[in-house]
């Protein structure tokens, strides 16, 4: 686990809670309509899936698709020259290493994983970024990053 100890960041401002958690709420929405269009561009497939005879198919074939999607958003954005997913840009937040830099692929799925770690806590992980004085919840201390306000 990382922690923020000597980090020669200066005049940094850590994204608190609230913020986050509306950059969570923007990024839901955006996921939700993506799933929707998704869905009815894929009609067809989805209900051959729903046909009786298919119910495990069915299941494995959306955990599969819904995780891929949220993986390639979040580790994506976050990733990018961006550093940000657009509910992040839009409240205007983003996501560094412990030294500011931009993360790389591994870094950004990590820390997309570890958050099925602060979920398994009863979302205690998660309430760790408003709680912590560096603002870093259980995922971002495991993946070593920080969400900092730009």
């Amino acid at each position: 686990m990382h922690t923020t100890a000597n980090i020669p960041l200066t005049g940094i401002s850590h994204a608190g809670f609230w913020k986050r958690f509306a950059a969570l709420t923007i990024d839901a929405v955006v996921l939700a309509g993506m799933g929707a269009l998704l869905k009815l561009a894929s009609a067809e497939l989805w209900s051959e899936l729903l046909e009786p005879d298919a119910p495990v198919a069915w299941l494995v074939t959306s955990f599969t698709v819904v995780l891929s999607i949220c993986w390639s958003y979040w580790s994506g954005f976050e990733s990018s020259p961006l550093q940000a997913t657009p509910g992040k840009l839009a409240v205007g937040i983003y996501v560094t290493d412990l030294r500011g830099r931009r993360l790389d692929l591994l870094s950004a799925s990590s820390r997309f994983f570890g958050k099925s770690l602060s979920a398994l806590t009863l979302g205690l992980g998660f309430v760790m970024a408003g709680t912590t004085s560096d603002h870093q919840a259980l995922h971002d201390r495991i993946s070593g990053c920080l969400v900092l306000s730009r």
